[in-house]
């Protein structure tokens, strides 16, 4: 088995599945714009995937893996707990980077016992859930289609090809990315990047223009400024120390 074309196949399904379970929650149970009106498109990438979600289903494929084939362990819930321990803190890892550019794509800061609003008790929880589906059901049933795919040339080039599209992708939406932390500087806050992408598919609506799905964070300065300042949910405040005291 070609390890490293498997874990590049798994990041590339891993990022897609994310893309569309967070579509369906954030715009069914958790969406910030009109519902009926548009949907939003989770993620701060151009292209249907999430990257977290793609390290997590090579996180949990490399645990079950060693666990199996590699340790040969019996005790089945010590590879679901590290499962879940390990999803927890890619989550932490990809929340924090996040907040150093000033932007948030989650916020849990109002779930009992959580950090800083990027991982809490109940969603451990819930990828320990997720890993313990993954070890018991999907992987014995997924291996032997998967070393597979990872000798099958062609199956190589299509990884390829999705690999070219990201790494444009992530450049440009980088490049956005990077305008929209500036802007967040200068008021001293964090951009909720899925109710900016709300406020800006209303300003689109109230304009008559045509909405973007794909491309909803594409804006110029003077109307991201406009939103910032009416509408205090897109950005949050963050509180300055200084000598002890909150300012």
């Amino acid at each position: 088995m070609n390890i490293l074309l498997v874990l590049a196949f798994l990041f590339f399904v891993g990022s897609i599945i994310g893309w569309i379970l967070e579509f369906f929650f954030r715009n069914l149970i958790a969406h910030d714009g009109p519902k009926g009106l548009f949907f939003i498109n989770p993620g701060f990438c151009y292209g249907p995937y999430l990257p977290i979600y793609g390290f997590g289903l090579v996180a949990m494929f490399l645990v079950t893996y060693i666990s199996n084939e590699i340790i040969q362990t019996r005790i089945v819930i010590i590879p679901i707990i590290i499962i879940g321990l390990t999803m927890t803190l890619i989550e932490m890892i990809g929340g924090l980077i996040l907040l150093k550019f000033n932007i948030r794509l989650w916020d849990y800061s109002h779930l009992w016992g959580n950090f800083k609003g990027v991982i809490c008790p109940i969603f451990g929880l819930l990828w320990t859930l997720l890993g313990a589906i993954f070890h018991l059901l999907i992987y014995p049933i997924c291996i032997n289609g998967i070393i597979w795919l990872s000798n099958n040339l062609a199956f190589s080039f299509f990884i390829g090809l999705f690999y070219g599209v990201f790494i444009i992708d992530i450049f440009f939406s980088s490049k956005l990315i990077y305008k929209i932390k500036k802007i967040a500087e200068e008021y001293n806050g964090v951009i909720f990047i899925d109710r900016l992408k709300g406020e800006l598919q209303k300003l689109r609506l109230s304009a008559q223009e045509k909405l973007k799905f794909f491309n909803q964070l594409k804006i110029d300065r003077n109307s991201l400024i406009i939103i910032l300042k009416n509408n205090y949910k897109v950005i949050e405040k963050k509180v300055l120390k200084r000598k002890g005291h909150h300012n």
